[in-house]
């Protein structure tokens, strides 16, 4: 099979596309999502931990897709239970001193609490982040014990500028409250 992830080859010639024109500025901008339409295009939503991380070349070499392990601690939408454990595939990462930065993508690293709406890669059926980085939050835990949502960890800039990816749900919001808003989308 010549080209294993068509939707990601696409999407990095849209992010390039968009970018180019841009100059030396290493921006990227996704369309902004509704939690309506970001809850519509999701299969699962979940509160996870990473449990862990690993970065390698697709199996045709072209590019770089990282696999992180997630373990449910509780699931909002799709099925899935806690304590089970599910991979999640992105473009970008890093193998034997090559990297790939697919910027604005989600970025996962061992350990992080985080809210994740997830969907399919047309081609494989792996579990994805829906609408890139606007589907992921970290969980912050307040001193009340509130979970409180943060925006999500994005792959950012080759020269490491902040990657702005605003998601339809406001930074503090609380994993409880998201989780009710969800039950009225269909």
């Amino acid at each position: 099979m010549r080209h294993p992830l068509p939707l990601a080859g696409a999407a990095l010639g849209l992010l390039l596309s968009v970018a180019a024109p841009a100059g030396p500025a290493h921006a990227t901008q996704f369309v902004p999502v509704s939690l309506k339409q970001l809850g519509m295009a999701t299969e699962a939503v979940v509160r996870a931990r990473v449990v862990s991380v690993e970065s390698r070349w697709s199996d045709d070499g072209e590019v770089i897709v990282t696999y992180a392990t997630l373990e449910v601690s509780r699931s909002l939408r799709g099925g899935l239970f806690a304590g089970e454990r599910i991979v999640v595939k992105e473009l970008g990462g890093s193998v034997d001193g090559f990297a790939v930065a697919a910027i604005g993508f989600p970025q996962f690293n061992a350990g992080d609490e985080l809210v994740v709406f997830l969907g399919r890669w047309d081609d494989d059926g792996n579990y994805r982040v829906a609408e890139y980085g606007q589907g992921i939050f970290r969980v912050k835990r307040q001193k009340s014990g509130d979970e409180v949502l943060d925006a999500g960890p994005v792959q950012d800039s080759p020269d490491h500028e902040e990657v702005p990816v605003r998601g339809p749900i406001a930074v503090g919001t609380t994993v409880d409250a998201l989780f009710t808003q969800l039950k009225s989308i269909r």
